[in-house]
């Protein structure tokens, strides 16, 4: 099944269809357009490789989150339940700045994203002040920006989680 957009529309014979998907195609068409008025512009990149994304399909992997996650041998790992679920999962980062620029990134989307681009997050605080106020953590990630741009305190994360898990 293709994806019914503006550009292939008329290329459908059931004009039923096409009176109703017409009406999605402009309200999707409205949401971009409303959503970019706020400065956030929505990537019109396809997907990164399309060689690798068709052996990947081949190989029967199945790609989630529009593309941008793939999942193999049809298993889920504990720490990507726990953190869809929202429960016993924390995600942390030391801070937002990076040097590369990956095509599945939603960091310019992140709340302060210019103010943790220059400043740095108290990851051992926040992760003790989460523990002293009984959230019960079973999977803990720490992401960025580019942690090890942070080794220290990146690697310092280590101990403290260790320390907080008994």
């Amino acid at each position: 099944m293709n994806n019914l957009s503006k550009d292939n529309l008329r290329t459908i014979n059931n004009k039923s269809l096409v009176s109703y998907a017409d009406i999605y195609a402009n309200i999707e068409a409205a949401t971009v357009e409303q959503i970019e008025s706020f400065g956030l512009p929505l990537s019109k990149r396809e997907h990164h490789n399309a060689a690798v994304h068709e052996t990947l399909l081949s190989m029967g992997a199945i790609y989630r989150n529009n593309n941008k996650s793939i999942l193999s041998n049809k298993r889920i790992s504990s720490a990507c339940e726990a953190c869809a679920k929202g429960t016993g999962s924390y995600t942390t980062f030391v801070s937002l700045r990076c040097h590369r620029d990956c095509y599945f990134c939603f960091n310019k989307n992140q709340d302060e994203y210019n103010f943790y681009l220059q400043n740095k997050k108290n990851v051992n605080g926040d992760l003790k002040s989460l523990v002293e106020q009984g959230v019960n953590l079973t999977h803990i990630a720490l992401t960025g920006g580019e942690p090890l741009l942070h080794k220290g305190r990146s690697a310092g994360l280590f101990p403290t989680c260790r320390r907080t898990s008994s």
